[in-house]
């Protein structure tokens, strides 16, 4: 179980995980290829490349929130407009790990980083769009984290050390602690008097303040963490205001979810922890736990993503060593009809290319 745990934050810390896809407010899918990046709609009417030939294939792209421009990450940061013109190298103080994120006003790109001489060590820096320039905001590491609405607050993971009494081996381990920080004065405030170990994923919910996490386990500080057949997986909410947790699914070791573009909605991959290559089972639910669906099986989608309210994108990988391949698939909810959005991608290349 420990490596499980291991495994799963690696995955996100290191780029380990399939291509990432982004979509913008209306509806223009971009997702990178190789050393490219290429901009079209669910329906391949269109497939523009609007990045090419890249220094080190491009393993991260990211709207903007009002879709007029792109960050994406290759080997170094870089934004560029939706049309592929005015591309800006972005300047950061330590070695950047991919995670990034714009402010909802987007003054701002968030983004963690790791020392360049010592990975142990590292932060949460922000990028000023406007004065070009990289400052430390949290000094501990922290990976994953989301905004607030206003752009005055990140909620963010960060990684602290705890004596591992799970496993008996005497050894510290990290496990992640849920903070509020006040971008302003750099503030950092614990959201709750919990930890969580495998922490893979947050995200805010304005309609009831709270912030949505995944997680293996959860514990209190000081006291010992949960033996393993006692480890409680769940997407549990945490309420800004009055600190309440509350769980939202039950007995499901959850390796990521994402919310609908309204909040209303959960898609979410649920593993399964005896296979060696964390096989999982894609859901979506209303955001309370309700009318939970099962929408495909056997994956290997750790980012799954969501084009519209109704419709969704995950990726399915199959097949052994270098013969595996992978394939994106559109889901519509409300239809249920799936789509080959690889495929027509593949097609909209080759005419191209004729």
């Amino acid at each position: 179980m420990k490596n499980i745990i291991i495994s799963i934050f690696l995955l996100l810390t290191i780029g380990c995980i399939p291509e990432k896809y982004s979509v913008s407010p209306d509806g223009r899918i971009a997702f990178p290829k190789k050393k490219s990046v290429y901009v079209t709609d669910k329906d391949v009417s269109f497939l523009k490349e609007i990045v090419s030939n890249e220094a080190k294939e491009v393993n991260w792209v990211e709207w903007s929130p009002d879709g007029s421009k792109l960050l994406y990450v290759s080997d170094a940061f870089y934004i560029i407009d939706r049309d592929g013109k005015n591309k800006r190298k972005i300047a950061t103080l330590e070695e950047p790990v991919f995670l990034t994120e714009w402010s909802p006003d987007m003054r701002y790109i968030s983004y963690a980083g790791e020392s360049k001489t010592n990975k142990d060590e590292g932060g949460l820096y922000l990028y000023n769009i406007i004065t070009e320039e990289s400052t430390a905001l949290v000094k501990n590491p922290v990976v994953l984290h989301k905004w607030s609405p206003d752009s005055r607050k990140i909620f963010g993971m960060r990684m602290i050390k705890h004596l591992d009494k799970t496993f008996k081996s005497g050894h510290e381990i990290m496990f992640g602690e849920i903070i509020t920080v006040d971008v302003a004065t750099g503030q950092i405030i614990p959201l709750a008097p919990y930890c969580s170990g495998g922490l893979t994923v947050i995200d805010y919910h304005p309609a009831s303040q709270s912030i949505i996490f995944s997680s293996l386990d959860l514990f209190l500080p000081g006291n010992p963490i949960t033996p393993d057949e006692e480890m409680d997986y769940s997407i549990y909410a945490v309420n800004i205001t009055n600190n309440r947790i509350s769980k939202i699914t039950k007995d499901e070791p959850i390796m990521y979810f994402c919310l609908s573009p309204k909040k209303e909605k959960i898609l979410y991959v649920v593993i399964d922890m005896l296979h060696e290559l964390l096989h999982g089972e894609l859901y979506v639910m209303d955001i309370g736990g309700r009318n939970k669906v099962r929408l495909g099986g056997n994956i290997e989608s750790f980012v799954p993503f969501w084009v519209s309210e109704d419709i969704v994108g995950y990726q399915y990988w199959f097949g052994e060593g270098d013969a595996r391949k992978q394939t994106v698939w559109l889901h519509d909810l409300k239809t249920g009809k799936k789509t080959n959005f690889t495929e027509l991608v593949d097609l909209a290349l080759k005419n191209k290319n004729k």
